[in-house]
């Protein structure tokens, strides 16, 4: 009987100390499901040499920024790696647009990508997971895609006005 006792005693503690530690872990960010999603670019047998090799860096580079994306979101890579990711994604693409408006449709992407990128991270700043300093990294960001794709559709709006 004592025996009993004290097992049941002991359960009741350690169930005691599992509800505590539960209470005192921080909520975690809800899921905002998949932050990008990359279609690489097809590269074609009549490509120059330089043209396939854009087309490669760009592609890999839209690969890199979907994984990264999906491991900040879990909470596996730092911040700087994917806000990183999003301007080199950001540069490629623009260096394969081969007309303005190609340029706007690429940056209307990358911003989406960014403004996604960012809700996470003030998600996680207001959870108390990210110092502001990320967050305001990211605002700096998604500001400068903004002004690009500012500039990039008032060039646009120019051309169509001569």
């Amino acid at each position: 009987m004592r025996r009993a006792t004290f097992a049941g005693l002991a359960g009741v503690i350690v169930f005691a100390f599992a509800i505590e530690a539960t209470a005192q872990q921080p909520p975690k960010p809800a899921a905002v499901g998949r932050i990008f999603i990359f279609t690489t670019v097809e590269i074609l047998d009549s490509d120059g040499e330089l043209p396939k090799l854009l087309k490669q860096r760009f592609n890999a580079a839209g690969e890199e920024l979907e994984a990264r994306s999906e491991l900040y979101s879990g909470g596996r890579v730092e911040l700087d790696a994917v806000l990183a990711s999003i301007e080199r994604f950001t540069k490629y693409g623009l260096e394969l647009a081969e007309s303005p408006a190609l340029q706007v449709e690429h940056l209307d992407r990358a911003l989406l990508a960014a403004k996604k990128v960012e809700a996470i991270v003030r998600e996680k700043f207001d959870h108390g997971n990210e110092p502001v300093q990320a967050m305001k990294h990211a605002n700096v960001v998604r500001y400068d895609l903004e002004i690009q794709l500012y500039r990039a559709q008032e060039l646009v709006k120019a051309k169509a006005s001569r």
